[in-house]
């Protein structure tokens, strides 16, 4: 960060500008993660190596996500990195909400004490880890927001995030018709994957809808993104769908089997008369929601 207070910037073009933005990235994206896989201790080690591993984390975290938020602010991404790292922030985003993800700061810095003293001496330190926490992703709101509104780079992160919601509607439809139940290890990967997707369309559905809406008077939409209403509104009817259980649908009142009058049969004859074939099939077609315990929670914000 302090090369970037100092007035560095990476090359506009070129490999060697594209890495060092990306690698900023891996290791802001990795330091608020903090995923198993790349730490050396397990997450529910309390040791006093695996406490100053996750606050060495989430502080390079802090100083990378700044750097490349202040960067972003001025239009000095390299526009070829510009689709990858925004649609890596979708996810990024989403799963450092613990309103979606169900994790919470507490959880990645779990505590053991021993002793009434050594509990206070362990809240400081998750303390310390969960305000460079909190800075981290402070400037990973600020990235994407720059990304979205700075004349440089608006248009391709938008495109962008269009293109991640657009890639779950497509999973989410593949999965109900391309279902493996005979091979459990095909069917885990495959909701792993839609799991990921899931959570990348949540904070490009958020991103998206902030830049269009903004949330008056504190924040303002952006003008320019009034050209994506359209795009965004279908893709999210379609999201819904996708998430619907088609296999089983309520019918019309005009379906049901009934035992009123003839004027009513009269009647229901005329509509069905009056309406082509695919009419009353969409009519009679209506969707309905699987039972909610069914659904994870990421699913449901992307429903509701």
């Amino acid at each position: 960060f302090d090369l970037v207070i100092a007035g560095w910037r990476p090359p506009p073009h070129g490999r060697d500008g594209d890495e060092g933005i990306l690698g900023l990235f891996a290791l802001a994206e990795k330091g608020i993660m903090l995923d198993p896989s790349d730490m050396k201790y397990p997450r529910d080690e309390t040791s006093e190596d695996a406490r100053e591993e996750r606050i060495a984390a989430a502080s390079s975290a802090a100083e990378a996500m700044s750097a490349l938020s202040s960067l972003s602010s001025k239009g000095f991404l390299p526009v070829s990195t510009v689709t990858s790292i925004s649609s890596s922030l979708c996810r990024l985003l989403a799963a450092a909400d613990s309103s979606i993800s169900n994790v919470y700061d507490t959880d990645l810095f779990p505590l053991n004490p021993a002793s009434y003293a050594e509990e206070k001496d362990l809240l400081e330190e998750q303390g310390a880890f969960i305000a460079q926490r909190e800075f981290s992703l402070k400037d990973t709101a600020e990235l994407m927001w720059t990304m979205m509104a700075h004349f440089s780079s608006m248009s391709t992160t938008a495109e962008s995030l269009l293109n991640v919601i657009s890639r779950l509607t497509s999973l989410g439809m593949n999965k109900k018709m391309m279902a493996v139940p005979d091979d459990s290890k095909l069917d885990k990967l495959s909701d792993l994957s839609f799991e990921n997707h899931a959570f990348s369309a949540c904070g490009a559905i958020r991103a998206l809808g902030a830049s269009l809406w903004g949330n008056p008077p504190q924040v303002k939409g952006i003008p320019s993104h009034r050209i994506y209403w359209h795009r965004f509104l279908r893709l999210l009817a379609e999201t819904s769908a996708s998430l619907h259980d088609w296999s089983s649908c309520d019918s019309s009142p005009l379906e049901r089997p009934t035992t009123s009058s003839n004027s009513f049969s009269s009647s229901r004859r005329s509509v069905s008369s009056s309406v082509d074939s695919r009419g009353i099939d969409c009519f009679k077609t209506v969707p309905r929601l699987s039972p909610l315990s069914e659904y994870k929670p990421v699913s449901l914000v992307l429903v509701l």
